[in-house]
C-alpha cells in the first residue's frame, strides 16, 4: 500500500513538472512572437509580419493592402521607437500588452494593447486586426495628419526695423520638359524681365530632371508687371508661397546671415525638426535659431465616418 501511495505521489510531481515546463515552454514562444513582432514594426518589414498573421486573418486582408496599409500609415505619423510589454497572458492566448510608438506628435502611450494569438500547424500566428496598427483604430478608419505651419521670429534692428522675416512670396519655377523647348529665347526673356544673369538660370536648371519642377527665385508678390509678364512663358510657373525675406541684405546680408534646409547631420543633432525644415545656416540667424525656429502645429487623427478621433497633437509655436 505504501508503495502505491509513493508511485501516486511521483506520478503527480512528473505530472506537474511537465505541465509547468509545457507552460513555460508556451510562455518562452509567445514572447518571441512579441519580440518579432515588434522588431518587424520597428525595422518596417511589413512583409515578415504578414507571415506571421493567421490564415483567418489572410482572408480578410491582402498582402498588397496590408504592406501598403502600414506603410501609409507608419510613414505619415513617422512611427519609431515602437515598445511593446507584455502585462498578462491567459489560457485562450489573450494577450494584454503596453505600447509606446514615438511619432510627430509626441509619444503615444497606449496601457490595453491586446494580441490574440492562434495556433497553426504547431506554431503560434496572430490574429490580425486594425487595432494592431494603431490601439484605437477599426476597419475602414482613416488616419489624418494636418499640419499649421508657424511663423519664424523676426530679426529687427535697435529702431524696430524689420530686417529679417516671413512673408508672402511669388515663387518662380521652371518646368525644364515644357521650358528647353524654346529654351535659348525663354532664359532671354526670363533674365530680362527679372534682371537677372542668363548662366544663373542656366545653372539652375542644369543637369535637373526634366520632369520636375526646379525652384529659380522669389519675388515680391506686389511686382505684378514682372508676374504677368513670367506667366506668358511657357515652363513657368508662378505659386505663392511663405518665405524668408531680407531687408537691407546687400549692406547687412553677411551679418543677418540665411536659413536654409536641414541637412541629415543637423535633423540627427537636433530635437522637434522634421525632414522639412528650415534652421538658420549663418549670422543672426544660426546664432539665435533657438529663440527665432518656428515649431509648426501637428494634429493626427482617425477619421471615421464624420467622427474625428484624436491621436496625438502638438501646438504651434511662433
Amino acid at each position: 500500500m505504501g508503495g502505491l501511495k509513493k508511485i501516486l505521489i511521483l506520478l503527480g510531481v512528473i505530472i506537474m513538472i511537465t505541465l509547468l515546463f509545457v507552460g513555460c515552454s508556451n510562455e518562452s514562444e509567445v514572447k518571441q512572437i512579441i519580440d518579432s513582432f515588434t522588431k518587424d514594426l520597428n525595422d518596417r518589414k511589413f512583409d515578415k509580419l504578414y507571415e506571421n498573421i493567421s490564415i483567418k486573418s489572410k482572408k480578410v486582408i491582402s498582402y498588397e493592402e496590408f504592406t501598403n496599409r502600414y506603410e501609409k500609415i507608419y510613414g505619415s505619423i513617422n512611427a519609431r521607437d515602437i515598445n511593446i510589454k507584455i502585462k498578462e497572458i491567459d489560457k485562450d492566448l489573450k494577450i494584454l500588452a503596453s505600447m509606446s510608438i514615438n511619432t510627430i506628435v509626441g509619444k503615444l502611450d497606449y496601457d490595453n494593447f491586446n494580441i490574440n494569438l492562434v495556433k497553426e500547424d504547431d506554431r503560434y500566428k496572430i490574429l490580425w486586426d486594425e487595432s494592431l496598427i494603431l490601439p484605437n483604430m477599426k476597419k475602414g478608419d482613416l488616419v489624418r495628419v494636418e499640419t499649421k505651419k508657424a511663423t519664424r521670429g523676426k530679426i529687427l534692428d535697435r529702431n524696430d526695423e524689420e530686417l529679417a522675416i516671413d512673408s508672402n512670396v511669388s515663387s518662380v519655377y521652371i518646368h525644364p520638359e515644357v521650358f528647353n523647348k524654346n529654351k535659348i529665347e525663354n532664359i532671354d526673356k526670363v533674365a530680362t524681365i527679372l534682371d537677372i544673369s542668363k548662366e544663373y538660370i542656366e545653372d539652375t536648371i542644369k543637369d535637373k530632371p526634366s520632369s520636375q519642377l526646379v525652384h529659380l527665385l522669389n519675388v515680391s508678390p506686389y511686382e505684378n508687371d514682372r508676374i504677368n509678364n513670367l506667366k506668358l512663358i511657357e515652363g513657368i510657373s508662378i505659386k505663392e508661397e511663405v518665405s524668408r525675406v531680407y531687408k537691407n541684405s546687400e549692406a547687412l546680408g553677411n551679418l543677418i546671415g540665411y536659413i536654409g534646409n536641414i541637412t541629415k547631420e543637423e535633423l540627427e543633432k537636433s530635437k522637434g525638426y522634421s525632414q522639412t525644415s528650415k534652421i538658420g545656416k549663418a549670422g543672426l540667424e544660426q546664432i539665435y535659431e533657438d529663440r527665432l525656429r518656428a515649431i509648426d502645429g501637428v494634429e493626427a487623427y482617425l477619421k471615421r465616418g464624420n467622427e474625428k478621433i484624436e491621436i496625438g497633437k502638438v501646438n504651434q509655436r511662433n
